[in-house]
C-alpha cells in the first residue's frame, strides 16, 4: 500500500484488502465506531467522532428509535441557503437527454441558463404566448419568464404555466418542459447520451494511472469543477448515525465508463457546549455500511471540526461489476 497525499491538503485514505494507510502529516486517528462517545483526545477539549453505542447486541441506537425510515431525514431545514441553492442546481445538472421530454424546475423570477454539452445551440423553438423569452449564443441559452405587475396594488405576478422548449444542441434535439417555480436561477445541462459520456470519460482519463484518476476526481469535486461527461446528482439527506455530529449526504458524482462513483458528505459538530474546541473525525470513521460500500478511497478536507464549521468528506466507490478490473 502506498502512502498518498493530495495537493489540496486533503488527507486521503486508499482502501486495499480491507486496510488503509493515512496520508502523511495527517492528524492522529480518531476512535473506532462503536467506542464510548465520551472519549476525548488527550490534552484537548475536542470530541472524537464515534458511532452511537448499541442498545442491544444487534442494532446501533439511532435518534428517534427507528432503524428504517428514521435513518434518513430531509435536511433542507438544517443546511445553509448556499448549500440548498447548490443542491437545487445539481438536481437538474445533467438530467436532460435527447429525444425524451424532461420536466425541469426553473426560476419564475430569475434568468435560467441552459448549456449544451454536445456542441453549439443552433436553434430554439418555443411558444412566446406563454410569457417566456429564450435567447441563445454559442453553447448557452437563457430562459426568462415574464413577471407582470398587478395593477393598483403594485404586487408582482409570477408565471406558473409549464412551457415546452425545444433546443437543437449539436445534432440532437432536446425537449424541456420548463416548470416555473419561486426558486433561485437554475442551470440545466443538455447531457450527452451514455455512450458519448463513456467515450469522453475514456479519453479524459486515458493517460492517467488509476490512483491519479482517483485523486483528480476528488480534487475536481473539492473545487466544484466537473467535466460535462460526469453526472452530478443532488442528494441532500441527513444520516443520523453519529452522536453530536450532523452528517448530510450532499451529492453523488457518477463517472460512466470508469466504474467510479464519488459521494460527498458534509459533517458538522453539534455539541459546542460540552466540547468548545470542536470534534475530531478520521477517515476510518466513515467505513460503515450506512455511508459506503465497495470503497476505494476516502478524503477529508479537515480532521478537526470547530463549532459552526463544516467538514467535507469525499468517498470514492467502485461499482460492484467494475471492482478489481484495474490494478
Amino acid at each position: 500500500m502506498k502512502i498518498t497525499t493530495i495537493t489540496l491538503l486533503i488527507a486521503m485514505l486508499l482502501i486495499a484488502s480491507g486496510t488503509g494507510i493515512r496520508a502523511q502529516n495527517a492528524a492522529p486517528p480518531a476512535m473506532q465506531p462503536g467506542a464510548l462517545i465520551t472519549q476525548q483526545q488527550p490534552g484537548t477539549n475536542t470530541q472524537v467522532m464515534t458511532k452511537k453505542p448499541p442498545v442491544t447486541s444487534e442494532k446501533p441506537a439511532r435518534k428517534g428509535g427507528s432503524s428504517t425510515a428514521g435513518d434518513y431525514t430531509d435536511s433542507a431545514s438544517n443546511v445553509s441557503a448556499e448549500e440548498l441553492q447548490r443542491a437545487l442546481g445539481n438536481n437538474s445538472y445533467n438530467g436532460v437527454l435527447p429525444d425524451a421530454p424532461t420536466a425541469v424546475q426553473v426560476s419564475a423570477s430569475d434568468v435560467n441558463r441552459v448549456t449544451c454539452s454536445n456542441g453549439m445551440i443552433s436553434d430554439v423553438i418555443y411558444s412566446q404566448e406563454k410569457g417566456v423569452t429564450v435567447k441563445y449564443s454559442g453553447k448557452d441559452a437563457f430562459i426568462k419568464f415574464q413577471v407582470v405587475k398587478e395593477g393598483g396594488k403594485g404586487s408582482l405576478l409570477y408565471s406558473n404555466t409549464p412551457t415546452e422548449i425545444y433546443f437543437v444542441c449539436g445534432d440532437q434535439v432536446y425537449t424541456i418542459i420548463a416548470l416555473p417555480k419561486r426558486i433561485p436561477a437554475q442551470q440545466v445541462r443538455l447531457a450527452n447520451t451514455v455512450i458519448d459520456r463513456i467515450k469522453q470519460n475514456k479519453e479524459y482519463f486515458a493517460d492517467m494511472p488509476y490512483e491519479q484518476r482517483i485523486a483528480t476526481i476528488i480534487q475536481r469535486a473539492y473545487k466544484d469543477e466537473f467535466e460535462d461527461s460526469w453526472t452530478v446528482q443532488g442528494i441532500n439527506r441527513n444520516i443520523d448515525d453519529f452522536s453530536n455530529y450532523q452528517i448530510t449526504h450532499f451529492r453523488n458524482v457518477v463517472i460512466d465508463g470508469e466504474g467510479i462513483i464519488l459521494k460527498e458528505y458534509h459533517v458538522r459538530f453539534t455539541d459546542a457546549v460540552k466540547y468548545p474546541d470542536g470534534g475530531r473525525i478520521d477517515e476510518k470513521m466513515f467505513l460503515v455500511n450506512d455511508l459506503t460500500s465497495n470503497t476505494v478511497a476516502i478524503a477529508l478536507d479537515k480532521t478537526i471540526i470547530k463549532p459552526n464549521d463544516l467538514a467535507r468528506v469525499f468517498i470514492i466507490e467502485a461499482k460492484k461489476e467494475s471492482r478489481g478490473v484495474r490494478q
